[in-house]
């Protein structure tokens, strides 16, 4: 994963990412947290994160595939992207 990888992908779907988010790709280009379940304050949603897409890839899905299909298909609107 490059700096020229990102800013292309930006430029052919249209959006910018946040730089903090830009800095997690360059180091590791998605994967999977250690802690992988998460609960709300209340301890009423209990939600799970099993991995994050990398940006580009060419043997797994990836963000820049599943926006295009999402968007593709108004599953997803314009403004937000996967992770």
């Amino acid at each position: 994963m490059t700096e020229e990888d990102i800013v292309a992908v930006e430029e052919r779907y249209g959006f910018s990412l946040p730089e903090d988010y830009k800095d997690f790709l360059l180091k590791y280009n998605g994967g999977k947290p250690k802690c992988r379940k998460f609960t709300t304050k209340d301890a009423r949603v209990i939600s799970h994160l099993m991995y994050f897409l990398p940006l580009i890839h060419k043997e797994v899905l990836c963000l820049a595939v599943v926006f295009f299909i999402f968007t593709k298909e108004n599953e997803l609107p314009s403004n937000l992207i996967p992770i």
